[in-house]
């Protein structure tokens, strides 16, 4: 009979052991719980960081990349705004890069053998 009592001493024992664990487990859980709800610190933290990103991904960023689109349509190869204006540039350098060829040309030719030093006196 003493060794009954015994085991019967020790199973309650652990079952007392148990429950204080299992208490003690719904009260952590419940703590979480707290913390990740709408009002707790966590979920206004959470809620805090999902406003900020919000705000950067139709903000900042949104103006970013509208800004990076518009800058990619003025390079665009023949048809974008930059490239045209300098193709145009080009074009234009080219012909006058013509001009003064033809004009010292035209120059040469007609002091002919003469000289500035010549041309001053």
């Amino acid at each position: 009979m003493a060794v009954l009592q015994a085991a019967t001493t020790l199973a309650e024992a652990g079952v007392n052991s148990l429950g204080a664990r299992i208490l003690r487990s719904d009260t952590q859980i419940a703590e979480l719980e707290g913390l990740v709800l709408a009002t707790g610190a966590l979920g206004k933290a959470a809620a805090m960081r999902l406003e900020d990103y919000n705000n950067y991904d139709t903000g900042e960023f949104a103006a970013a990349t509208s800004a990076k689109s518009l800058a990619d349509a003025a390079v665009a190869t023949t048809t974008g705004a930059l490239w045209i204006a300098k193709d145009s540039a080009n074009t234009d350098w080219t012909s006058k890069t013509g001009l003064a060829s033809t004009a010292r040309s035209n120059l040469t030719t007609g002091l002919g053998a003469a000289s500035l030093v010549t041309l001053r006196a």
